[in-house]
């Protein structure tokens, strides 16, 4: 799991206010719930569309104050690309009125998506928050399954509120899944239309790119966004682990590596208390001196064996050293 710090999201977004770095950091057991934290893929992919939609914490809500027809143009240019200057002139420096137009009851959108909406209302429901949440009818759906009921009328400024709302929508459009394939578009679509898979292009892919290259720099290591990852197939992983080489996923980055033969585990000697091995020595001295004996008795053995004649004077000879004291001592007692 990623493990975020304020010195790393200071680096990020250093124009985040506090009292939203606040909420952040209060509310990462919910990011770790939803996934969100699983790798750094999921994490720069989030935290690069919240760097976009906010435009790096500048505008914590839509900001509607245009100045020039050109810029209303090219924001809506399906709804204002053919009106003329005179047309928008009233839109200008406008914002109240320009909510009604993009989001409200003038904008040919249905109850089911803005709401029950009268003229003024749409810019308190305007783009707001760190995924830009637009139109109550979302926002009143999240209250409710937050269990917040009714909605808060400053539900798209509360920093907390919000944050909620962007883990709910980023969890049910299923981005934590193509985050992990690294496809920044479909990320995109998913948050801008909804859907990963709808036929509308998402707005502003350039900023979103430079977004996560900036998050990638602070979290991630290599690569780059909008490529999809590589398919780890388990013939790859067989050869892989024959070879010595794995690819090791650490925390979503695919990191080569060769896997080192492991040392032999040391044997572990037990001591040995000393010993005094002079009595032991002084017995074998002893035995080696009853072999000597044995040894030259045996000889000796042998050697009468083969002499009897030599034998017989031997025995007589100890015989006679035996018994002529005897034999001396019998003879005194008798006389």
């Amino acid at each position: 799991m990623l493990t975020l710090t304020r010195e790393q999201w200071a680096r990020f977004a250093p124009k985040c206010p506090a009292a939203w770095t606040d909420a952040l950091f209060f509310q990462l057991p919910v990011l770790v719930e939803a996934g969100i934290l699983d790798n750094e893929r999921r994490w720069c992919h989030f935290a690069a569309t919240v760097y976009h939609e906010t435009n790096a914490f500048k505008d914590l809500r839509e900001n509607l104050h245009y100045r020039s027809t050109h810029a209303l143009r090219k924001a809506w240019p399906s709804r204002f690309g053919r009106k003329s200057d005179a047309e928008l002139a009233p839109l200008l420096g406008n914002p109240v009125g320009l909510a009604d137009q993009v989001y409200g009851c003038y904008s040919g959108r249905h109850a089911s998506v803005i709401g029950d909406l009268v003229p003024g209302e749409a810019w308190a429901w305007r783009g707001g928050g760190w995924f830009h949440t637009t139109f109550k009818p979302p926002v009143d759906a999240y209250c409710r399954k937050l269990g917040i009921v009714p909605t808060p009328a400053n539900a798209l400024d509360d920093p907390v509120l919000t944050l909620r709302f962007a883990v709910l929508e980023w969890t049910e459009t299923g981005c934590n899944e193509v985050a992990d394939a690294n496809d920044l578009r479909r990320v995109a679509k998913a948050i801008n239309t909804g859907s990963a898979d709808s036929n509308i292009e998402p707005n502003g892919m350039d900023g979103r790119k430079a977004a996560f290259a900036r998050a990638w720099k602070i979290w991630g290591e290599f690569g780059a966004a909008d490529v999809p990852a590589a398919p780890v197939t388990l013939a790859k992983v067989v050869g892989a682990v024959t070879t010595g080489a794995v690819a090791v996923e650490a925390g979503g980055r695919a990191v080569n590596a060769v896997l080192p033969t492991p040392p032999a585990a040391p044997v572990a000697v037990p001591s040995v208390p000393s010993v005094d091995l002079a009595p032991a020595r002084q017995v074998a001295d002893q035995a080696s001196d009853f072999v000597g004996i044995g040894k030259a008795l045996g000889e000796f053995g042998a050697f009468l064996v083969g002499h009897p004649l030599m034998a017989g004077a031997v025995f007589g000879a100890i015989a006679a050293v035996w018994l002529l004291p005897v034999a001396l001592g019998w003879a005194r007692r008798v006389r």
